[in-house]
């Protein structure tokens, strides 16, 4: 029987290391930790050891089996032998060897070795500097899985890429639905979905076409219930996954209900400035704009963003703020809003269907019953809440024209746009 050196004593190196005893015999194991080199060697019935210099040479094999970025220091660090060198790694180049080994190639196993288990179905990619290194690893590969293809460094490292989003971005997925779940659920509780899933894909659907949910819909209202249901990283990856998968089902911009948005109207109180007004010493209502309201204003104005102000308000102290950010269109002690939202988007170009409209209270609703994109912050009435194509999960003046803003100009890739992003 062929001999064989396992080099590294982690979870890959154990479960691989079990299997190729069956075919080749294990005669030491190194580690850079003893402890672990003795519990395998242990295992398989062999020597240990933690000292590169007494690395036995005339095995017929040597498996790597160590951190990817590790590597390249084992191999430097032992010495060269006339046996076949492969590493097991799915990111690493079989160039990792050249110049420092004569025959060497890549065993690569697309599973996942949890040390708690040993699955049986365990594809191998193969890599070779020669025929005849190759044809010593299928030989050796029989006790460990199956080969499923003779691959590249390169093919394997996208291989390994896009087995990192199937099974261990999946499982975190999975780890922050749980935390999600009511108290005293368990996670069987999605399992019907996850094998509806499984047998989707096992019966012969792709990936591209088995997309359900808000985000292939382009359902903006429940996404945003959803973000801001979520905090920190959570609401980050919810965001990012959304994106993605909007930008994957909805290619053209004006297919996506941000992207049709071409100018925006917004009412005052209760949308820029809070619900509840301070009142001046001499009874004059103090209203004031929300500062990131007011940097994403000054961006979008900059950036040729049509925008407006439809108030019943009287107050004309707004008006110098509002010019000062390019906001010039500024309607004030209006009480039937919607003759001037069409006034003001034909003087534009505009159609109603390209207008966001931003309220909150009853008198907004017949303007917002005829734009494109009626919007209201999280404290509006219910009564706008309800004709509300979005609702922004944040309250009236605390950031809504930034929310609405930010997403238009990110539909258009303008908004980290560096020539205009950074500054007032």
């Amino acid at each position: 029987m062929k001999t064989i050196v396992i080099i590294g004593a982690g979870r890959v190196a154990t479960t691989l290391g079990r299997r190729l005893s069956r075919v080749a015999r294990p005669v030491q194991v190194y580690s850079r930790t003893l402890s672990h080199a003795r519990t395998l060697a242990d295992d398989l019935g062999c020597e240990a050891t933690n000292d590169p210099a007494r690395l036995i040479v005339d095995a017929d094999y040597y498996m790597v089996a160590v951190n990817d970025d590790a590597i390249a220091a084992v191999v430097d660090a032992t010495p060269a032998t006339s046996g076949v060198w492969f590493h097991t790694a799915g990111s690493c180049s079989i160039d990792v060897f050249k110049g420092k080994r004569a025959r060497y190639g890549v065993l690569y196993p697309l599973i996942s070795f949890t040390g708690n288990d040993d699955p049986v179905e365990t594809p191998l990619y193969l890599e070779a500097v020669s025929d005849e290194v190759l044809s010593a690893l299928t030989s050796l590969a029989s006790g460990v899985g199956t080969i499923a293809g003779v691959i590249t460094s390169e093919q394997r490292r996208r291989l390994h890429l896009a087995a990192v989003m199937t099974c261990n971005f999946t499982s975190h997925i999975w780890a922050l639905a749980h935390d999600l779940l009511p108290s005293g659920s368990s996670f069987a509780a999605m399992m019907p979905l996850v094998r509806q899933l499984l047998s989707r894909v096992e019966g012969g659907a792709e990936p591209v076409d088995i997309q359900t949910g808000p985000a292939r819909r382009g359902d903006l209202m429940t996404m945003d219930t959803h973000a801001s249901m979520l905090a920190g990283t959570a609401r980050d990856v919810y965001t990012l996954m959304s994106r993605s998968i909007g930008e994957m089902y909805h290619t053209d911009a004006e297919a996506s209900l941000y992207g049709r948005v071409r100018g925006i109207v917004f009412d005052i109180d209760g949308v820029l400035s809070p619900s509840t007004i301070t009142v001046s010493p001499a009874g004059e209502p103090l209203r004031g704009v929300n500062v990131k309201d007011g940097y994403a204003i000054q961006l979008a104005a900059k950036l040729g963003l049509p925008m407006a102000i439809i108030s019943g308000a009287r107050v004309e102290a707004i008006r110098p703020s509002c010019e000062a950010m390019g906001l010039h269109a500024v309607y004030l002690g209006v009480s039937d809003k919607l003759p001037v939202l069409r006034q003001w988007a034909q003087s534009q170009g505009l159609s109603l269907d390209s207008v966001a409209m931003v309220g909150d209270d009853v008198p907004d609703i017949p303007a917002m019953r005829a734009v494109g994109m009626a919007v209201a912050p999280e404290d509006a009435a219910a009564e706008v809440r309800a004709v509300a194509r979005l609702v922004v999960p944040v309250k009236g003046g605390y950031g809504v024209a930034r929310y609405l803003i930010e997403r238009v100009l990110q539909s258009r890739g303008q908004w980290m746009d560096a020539a205009h992003a950074f500054g007032w």
